[in-house]
């Protein structure tokens, strides 16, 4: 039997032992919040605006990504020239190796954007994502810590392999810090716009991805877009940042873009040689500037642009593969006649509406996914989720520069 003595010893190594573990474990705490402090700051930012309601939409999400996610690192690497280089690259720093995203990328879709003006005289970027799924979204805000431009965007989460049910556990909020990487659409603190279309190019029913190959910095699709949301001011610089990038669009499409900003200017950014019956090699694309000031037979005002999913340059020797024409024309017939002023942001959505998967001429894609009025002069958005313009409650609105404290539903009804 153990004496007293015995025992107040066995009770002081006990006690000295659970102080250590206490002082480890304590350590340990400390350590995963120091070194996964912004990771840990996003996570808890995760909020959930709309919930899912398989009638009206799946879920819709704000996030708030802290820290400079990995930039500096992400220009000193060189940049990424495929999706699989990008996921290693975010397992690697973002979560120093402890999980790995899927390699999944932006998938096809049938998107309209324009820019106008309202009666204010303030400049109006809008677009429609339409997916032949749905999938949740986030609106995600970053504010570099190196002291790039503050932004909002839009991304579909559905590429970092969410499926209807969102956001559901820490890890998935974990994986959320990845979004940094993905925007479909955005727009900055300076007043500049981006959004991304997939573009019809290559012989016949074939679509051949833009691969360029110069030597020059390395992106993909949505990590370009990250790089002029974060270092753009304005359209001639977000031009600028294109001229000197290789471009990697690895997923078997290819995709450009519009570019706008606060200014009234605009730019439609494209990858062709030649055209669609020789453009077969991707790595020999260049980039082709539509700018404000340019003409042809889709660009006719200074005042207005519209972007669908061709090329809208000479390039198709056959005028079937003008994808999303019909979207274009009701868009330019809208436009047209005002010149690119309209009301207000209503009038920005109802036209959204009326190029919207629901519309009675729609042949190609099953929802669109949402639609997003950006005014890029005063730095608010306004979103409706899977075509709900009916829904007041459905209408989300946000303010760049006042994210943590204005989530309001934009009280408005669509026409």
């Amino acid at each position: 039997m153990m004496d007293n003595k015995n025992k107040r010893s066995l009770g002081s190594i006990l006690l000295i032992i659970f102080r250590i573990v206490l002082i480890l474990f304590a350590a340990f705490i400390i350590f995963v919040f120091i070194e996964f402090k912004d990771e840990l700051l996003t996570v808890s930012s995760v909020k959930e605006i709309i919930p899912l309601d398989s009638e009206k939409a799946y879920p819709v999400y704000s996030i708030d990504i802290h820290g400079n996610y990995y930039m500096e690192n992400f220009i000193k690497k060189g940049g990424v020239n495929s999706t699989e280089d990008l996921v290693s690259f975010l397992t690697k720093e973002m979560s120093r190796g402890y999980y790995e995203l899927d390699k999944d990328s932006i998938s096809p879709g049938g998107c309209s954007s324009f820019t106008a003006e309202n009666k204010k005289g303030e400049r109006i970027f809008a677009r429609n994502y339409d997916m032949d799924a749905k999938s949740p979204i986030a609106l995600v805000h970053t504010k570099p810590s190196d002291g790039r431009y503050e932004s909002i965007s839009t991304v579909n989460l559905e590429y970092l392999g969410f499926d209807k049910d969102g956001i559901t556990s820490f890890f998935d909020r974990f994986v959320s810090n990845a979004a940094a990487y993905l925007p479909m659409d955005g727009m900055n603190e300076k007043g500049l716009g981006i959004s991304i279309h997939m573009s019809h190019q290559g012989p016949g029913d074939k679509n051949n991805p833009t691969d360029q190959r110069s030597e020059k910095f390395d992106v993909t699709s949505t990590s370009m877009m990250r790089l002029i949301l974060d270092r753009a001011s304005n359209v001639e610089e977000a031009v600028e940042i294109c001229k000197n990038i290789d471009l990697h669009d690895d997923i078997g499409y290819s995709f450009h873009y519009i570019v706008c900003d606060e200014s009234g200017n605009s730019a439609v950014l494209q990858w062709v040689n030649g055209t669609d019956s020789i453009d077969t090699d991707g790595s020999k694309r260049e980039l082709i500037v539509t700018y404000q000031k340019d003409r042809n037979d889709f660009i006719t005002s200074d005042n207005y642009r519209i972007l669908t999913n061709f090329i809208t340059l000479d390039y198709y020797n056959d005028s079937d593969k003008l994808s999303g024409l019909d979207r274009f024309q009701i868009l330019e017939n809208k436009l047209s006649p005002v010149n690119g002023v309209i009301k207000d942001e209503k009038e920005a959505m109802d036209l959204l509406k009326q190029v919207s998967s629901k519309r009675d001429s729609s042949k190609n894609y099953d929802h669109t996914l949402y639609s997003v009025v950006y005014n890029l002069s005063n730095k608010t958005l306004n979103l409706v989720p899977n075509e709900n313009y009916d829904d007041e409650d459905m209408i989300i609105s946000y303010k760049l520069g006042d994210w943590n404290i204005l989530l309001v539903v934009f009280k408005i009804q669509i026409n």
